[in-house]
């Protein structure tokens, strides 16, 4: 196994070619010892055939064997789990010692140390102080528990243990199993269970830090070692008391308790159950989302941002509830998600209005035919305020028919066509759908109105709030849509995409969405959640509307693909409308 000094050594060449002054001083090491690295490298490329690190003017990374080398890669363990499992198996260290342990400089272990801290954020944090050297801090979970997820991770941390495998596997584990009710291990893969033990035995000094009403007693065996006997009575009498507190009539509690729980509908029962499963896992053995990981989570949360606003929402609850267990947000979104059946299908709904019934139903079919992506109701004009129309939630209003008169109740018209639809008529029909139709919606839905520009001072939070109060004074946006918007950002799920956060609430309005920009100039970087952000982009979408997140779909497709640099240039409604039209 490389050391890994040698795997950040392969990572930097990953990016770029470099001279052996250049790696010294990125390894904050010698240059004899970078040239001793990569005999060390080549070595290994060459026994796996791999390839080699050429020398030349600069280090070149040659690959021949592609397979080989990420299989290498896949058995590297992540520099800073490496740090991350050095702090927690001891109870003090300075950065000097973990710098000889990990071949990391004093800037790679700070700029870890903050890595680690984002990742791992509400689980714990690192800090450094005079004369306390590195102080590791823990929420929620222990530190055996952040051990057992590493070994989880990287099955070569097993080595590390004081006590052989054998010994944990044939004496300690059925041990544990005889003595902890059975209930636990319906949450615990045998794994798991073999982690923990395994975490426990190479953190034996830290017994002391579980204390617990409930009394295990494994005196019996006299072949398991007191102090891992001692830590494993602890740990699990600590996981015992957990489970008890966690109930389904609790968690049906925080869900009923929930303001906005109507998009749960009538899976609501199953959802109660699925989330419970889901705490008993999370306290049985805490699960960490991994950055891979919360990216993809991210782009279904742009899609389906209400989904998540009331999964965000239920964490907030749940954790207040059951404090000691660490509840991944994220996690209860993908539950959310999965039981109102999203993310759903993205289909433009458009409502037919026809003169002739006959002609209508042909059109409705080539429509549907040609176009796959559109939804079709039909009606006719005859029958306009006859029966309720749901015009505002529909993406497009269609009219076949001779220039008849249309009510007023009719507030748009999006296309007129007579007799049966053409091919040019299906062309443009094709071109809305597809990639136009918020296009042509925008300037509706975002008028001039609706940007504001001021000098602003504070928080990112103070400054949303004073410019939606400024539209509401201004008469452009609702006191209680106000409110609610605010009530969202106050809540962990702040959406920000590329620089721009973008709050979001239902409302009743008129249109089917309604949109805001305020750009602060400001003298310093606003940020929420570490993420910088230069403009708020306000969305409030109708009521009852079926599927709201065809705006944010839309609206991210603009976003991620402009530099952030660029919001410096937005002066006023005209360059702000056209990032999106």
């Amino acid at each position: 196994m490389l050391n890994i000094r040698a795997q950040h050594l392969i990572r930097l060449l990953q990016e770029t070619d470099q001279t052996g002054n250049e790696l010294a001083t990125a390894l904050d090491t010698s240059r004899r010892t970078v040239i001793r690295d990569i005999n060390t490298i080549n070595s290994v490329f060459s026994e796996h055939k791999i390839g080699q690190i050429a020398s030349g003017k600069n280090y070149h990374l040659e690959i021949t064997g592609e397979a080989a080398f990420q299989q290498l890669l896949n058995g590297f363990r992540r520099e800073q789990d490496v740090v991350l499992f050095e702090l927690l198996r001891r109870p003090t260290i300075t950065l000097p010692e973990l710098g000889e342990l990990t071949y990391l400089s004093r800037a790679a272990l700070l700029s870890m140390f903050d890595k680690l801290n984002q990742e791992f954020r509400g689980v714990l944090t690192i800090t450094t102080k005079s004369g306390e050297g590195i102080v590791l801090t823990i929420y929620k979970t222990s530190r055996i528990d952040i051990l057992a997820y590493l070994l989880r991770e990287h099955k070569t941390f097993y080595a590390e243990s004081p006590y052989a495998q054998t010994l944990l596997i044939k004496s300690a584990l059925p041990a544990v199993q005889s003595v902890v009710p059975q209930r636990l291990f319906d949450y615990l893969t045998q794994g798991q269970l073999i982690a923990q033990i395994t975490a426990c035995a190479i953190g034996t000094q830290f017994a002391a830090e579980f204390e617990s009403t409930v009394q295990l007693d494994l005196s019996m065996y006299r072949q398991i070692p007191t102090p891992l006997r001692q830590i494993l009575e602890n740990y699990y009498s600590v996981k015992v008391e957990l489970l008890n507190t966690i109930t389904v009539n609790e968690v049906r509690e925080q869900v009923l308790a929930l303001n906005n729980r109507q998009i749960l509908a009538q899976h609501e029962r199953a959802f109660i159950t699925e989330i419970f499963s889901h705490l008993c896992r999370c306290a049985m053995f805490p699960t960490f989302a991994d950055a891979a990981l919360l990216k993809q989570i991210t782009k279904l949360e742009i899609n389906n941002p209400f989904v998540f606003d009331v999964a965000f929402a239920l964490t907030e609850k749940l954790s207040q509830r059951f404090p000691s267990v660490d509840i991944e947000p994220q996690f209860i979104a993908l539950y959310t998600l999965h039981t109102v059946d999203a993310p759903k299908k993205q289909n433009v709904s458009a409502l037919l209005i026809f003169s002739q019934q006959a002609v209508g139903r042909i059109n409705q079919m080539i429509i549907t035919e040609q176009i796959p992506n559109i939804d079709i109701d039909e009606v006719s004009m005859a029958d306009i305020g006859m029966e309720p129309l749901a015009i505002e939630s529909s993406d497009l209003i269609l009219v076949n028919g001779r220039g008849e008169e249309l009510p007023a109740s009719i507030p748009r018209i999006d296309m007129v066509f007579s007799g049966i639809i053409g091919d040019q008529e299906i062309s443009k029909l094709k071109k809305i759908t597809d990639n136009s139709f918020f296009e042509q919606k925008f300037p509706a839905f975002f008028p001039p109105t609706h940007f504001l520009s001021f000098t602003a001072t504070g928080d990112a939070a103070n400054i949303l709030a004073t410019g939606l109060k400024q539209l509401e004074a201004n008469g452009q946006i609702s006191a209680i849509a106000v409110n609610d918007l605010l009530a969202r950002e106050q809540m962990s799920n702040r959406l920000v995409i590329n620089g721009v956060s973008i709050p979001h609430a239902t409302a009743d309005i008129t249109e089917a969405y309604e949109i805001f920009v305020i750009k602060p100039q400001v003298k310093h970087t606003l940020k929420i959640d570490q993420q910088p952000i230069a403009l708020f982009l306000c969305i409030l979408v109708k009521n009852d509307i079926v599927d709201p997140g065809k705006i944010f779909t839309y609206i991210y497709k603009h976003l991620v693909g402009i530099n952030p640099t660029q919001w410096a240039a937005i002066d006023g409604y005209g360059s702000m409308l056209r990032m999106f039209c």
